[in-house]
């Protein structure tokens, strides 16, 4: 296996751990509302500026 490859496999690995173990205690879904509210704070600040 490639040395470059091996970051990127633990990486993607990592991840799909954290998803899998935020979504069976239901913190996933506070994550995603907190992206969302980030979100809409954004598209907020960018139809001021125009």
């Amino acid at each position: 296996m490639s040395f470059k490859l091996c970051p990127f496999i633990c990486e993607v690995c990592l991840w799909l751990t954290a998803e899998f173990v935020l979504g069976y205690i239901e913190f996933d879904n506070l994550a995603d509302y907190c992206e969302y509210l980030k979100q809409r704070e954004a598209i907020a600040l960018l139809s001021q500026t125009h």
